[in-house]
């Protein structure tokens, strides 16, 4: 995967998405509206071609891809890369 203009400012909305395997509390935590959030997984679906959370089975709530615990990892590296610089 090639990092592009669309995906760079939705990493840290990916991140918290993975982490917290919930869009209202990742909106919580990245301090946007749960719609916002919810767009900002339309699109990270859409410029990452995988549903990135799906329904738990078996139980309440979303569970993370692997391909998208996979980018999560990557992004948190690249994130605090950048912090640091």
């Amino acid at each position: 995967m090639r990092m592009n203009d669309t995906l760079l400012p939705l990493l840290p909305s990916l991140v918290a998405l993975v982490e917290e395997e919930s869009v209202s509390q990742a909106a919580k935590r990245v301090g946007i509206s749960q719609p916002r959030m919810s767009a900002r997984l339309a699109s990270l679906r859409v410029v990452l071609d995988d549903p990135l959370l799906v329904a738990a089975a078996g139980r309440r709530g979303l569970v993370a891809t692997d391909r998208a615990r996979a980018i999560a990892d990557a992004a948190r590296g690249a994130l605090a890369d950048l912090d640091a610089a």
